[in-house]
């Protein structure tokens, strides 16, 4: 028989394979040190090894982990250091793509919107990419920027090679920071958050602040209104307003800004600067505030007495909680700018996109049994422009990144998403969303 020490020295050089296995090996030795039989150890060693197999075999599979929001995802593979591709794979293996939404928490209603959107576009996609089938792993980060961070970090670790969200400025702005760190590209679903100065893999294709901000104008010129008060929160996605609003009002002098408000999200008695405002009589009040704060602004403008003033409610908020809590006011005094889709059978003949706008809103109704929602846009178009980027770059995130750095368009709800290194947004077309009110029906028209 041979030396025990060549048995053992062969065994050792084996194990050395895997940290595991080495584990293994460790936890033998030590069992001889309680007295077994270094016989005996060997024995076990052998045995181990053979059903490893010293040439390449891998231990168990990882139990699935859990998402900080409590979602099951799977284990974590190759490809989450900086700018790593994710693993090869061959023609036919699926394509994972992570996405992070808000569908819990006081953002719900516009997440679940989104989440309808991109699924709707897998639905048009055949839910293939170039033959490859795809998996998406979801993450509810329950409109919390912390935890929106954090799944962005174990999105990352599982080795996805392009992340969908997330869903609002907040959650957004606390993603991109992880997503610059870990290098995956991250595509927000956001129409308010504008990636920061110098990023390199953050991109937020959605028709944006901006457009909104010129088309409240527009509805104000149009209706004559020359004294217009503003209401915006007090998070990120109201400073960006805010910005704007001084833009604009600094463009139209015959729009007189009577009065600035800015109010918590989670206030919900904002009843002393109603006051104030209806002191200064304005003829339109602009908003950008999103969740149950929309509800509360128009209930107690109402209570102050300001129930015959119209006010603008921004594009995230075109849902049908949002019409059905609206109806009880007077038509025309909630107004919502919203994708055209969302009414396509009420668009002039003319209009030369009433035909795709309609067969989205069939497709959307289809997949979610009630009236498509507008933030639906902004998760068809996002899955649609990572969808482009896989099917030219594979998952590879590196590649997928200078493709979308590389002016490439893909025709969106929005209109025509053309990214650049320098253009992160990708896509200005103001007249891609219209103004909408609820009837005296409790239904979407368009504002005249």
């Amino acid at each position: 028989m041979k030396d025990p020490r060549i048995i053992l020295g062969i065994a050792a050089d084996c194990w050395k394979s895997t940290w595991d296995n080495y584990k293994k090996w460790r936890c033998i030795v030590m069992s001889f040190r309680k007295k077994q039989t270094l016989w005996l150890a060997l024995l076990a060693g052998a045995f181990i090894l053979v059903l490893a197999g010293c040439g390449g075999g891998s231990s168990s599979p990882a139990t699935p982990s859990k998402s900080p929001a409590g979602a099951q995802t799977e284990p974590a593979s190759p490809g989450g250091t900086t700018g790593q591709s994710a693993p090869a794979t061959s023609e036919t293996s699926e394509y994972k793509i992570g996405v992070i939404n808000s569908l819990t928490g006081d953002k719900a209603a516009g997440g679940k919107s989104q989440q309808a959107g991109y699924k709707a576009a897998l639905e048009v996609l055949g839910n293939e990419i170039d033959g490859h089938p795809v998996k998406l792993v979801e993450i509810d980060d329950q409109s919390s920027p912390d935890l929106a961070a954090r799944a962005a970090e174990d999105l990352a670790l599982q080795g996805v090679p392009v992340i969908i969200g997330p869903t609002f400025t907040p959650t957004a702005y606390a993603a991109e920071a992880v997503a610059e760190r870990v290098g995956v590209p991250m595509i927000s679903t956001s129409g308010g958050y504008e990636p920061s100065q110098g990023v390199k893999w953050s991109w937020a294709p959605t028709p944006h602040l901006e457009m909104q901000a010129i088309k409240y104008f527009e509805y104000a010129k149009a209706h004559g209104a020359t004294k217009v008060a503003t209401i915006t929160s007090t998070d990120s996605l109201g400073d960006l307003m805010e910005g704007l609003f001084t833009k604009y009002f600094g463009q139209n002098p015959d729009i007189k800004q009577t009065a600035r408000i800015r109010i918590g999200a989670k206030d919900i008695d904002y009843t002393p600067q109603l006051i104030k405002l209806k002191g200064d009589k304005p003829d339109l009040i602009f908003t950008m505030v999103a969740g149950q704060a929309v509800y509360q602004v128009r209930k107690q403008l109402n209570q102050v007495g300001l129930e015959n003033v119209p006010m603008i409610i921004s594009i995230g908020n075109t849902h049908n909680e949002m019409k059905r809590m609206m109806a009880e006011y007077k038509p025309g005094t909630a107004l919502v700018l919203s994708p055209k889709f969302v009414v396509a059978g009420q668009l002039p003949n003319n209009d030369p996109q009433k035909n795709f706008y309609e067969r989205i809103y069939s497709i959307l109704h289809d997949s979610t049994k009630t009236d498509p929602e507008g933030l639906a846009m902004y998760g068809f178009d996002t899955m649609m422009v990572a969808a482009e980027a896989l099917k030219a770059a594979g998952p590879d995130r590196a590649k997928i990144n200078e493709w979308l750095e590389g002016a490439h368009e893909v025709v969106g709800v929005g209109g025509t998403i053309k990214l650049t290194k320098e253009d992160r947004i990708g896509v200005h077309v103001p007249d891609a969303v219209i103004m909408l009110l609820i009837d005296d029906k409790g239904q979407w028209a368009i504002a005249k």
